[in-house]
């Protein structure tokens, strides 16, 4: 990647390809993580961590280990910009209504940096209820 470029997409520490990216457009057992990188480090990184293995036990029944997820993000960062976004998706390689006997799959996504939205910020309360509501799910 270059040094000027924010964008990398990775599937399980390798770069991905279309056929990994396919399933995941539908997919609506999933669950993710976003943070932000700047100055080449994350504030509360152990929280996303929990937060995944946490999520990956409750939906997959197994998680990845945390020194893997780590390496994984390391390897997504290691050659882009010190400021960026990052978004860590953990799915079923075996797709949502299969049982798998695999652990799950990790995509890593960067992206420029963000700072939030300029301006003041308008909300209407709409009344819904979301399945697991305490994981950040993708469906």
């Amino acid at each position: 990647m270059n040094q000027d470029s924010p964008y990398i997409t990775q599937v399980n520490g390798r770069t991905a390809t279309t056929d990994d990216l396919a399933p995941l457009a539908f997919a609506g057992h999933a669950h993710f993580t976003a943070l932000q990188v700047t100055g080449g480090r994350v504030r509360g990184l152990d929280l996303h961590l929990d937060r995944l293995r946490s999520a990956s036990e409750e939906l997959f029944g197994r998680a990845l280990p945390d020194d893997l997820v780590r390496s994984r993000l390391r390897t997504a960062l290691r050659d882009g910009p010190a400021d960026l976004s990052l978004t860590v998706t953990v799915s079923s390689p075996a797709g949502e209504f299969t049982a798998a006997d695999a652990d799950p799959a990790l995509l890593v996504r960067t992206g420029p940096a963000s700072s939030g939205p300029a301006g003041p910020l308008a909300l209407a309360a709409v009344r819904h209820d979301r399945f697991l509501p305490h994981i950040k799910h993708v469906g």
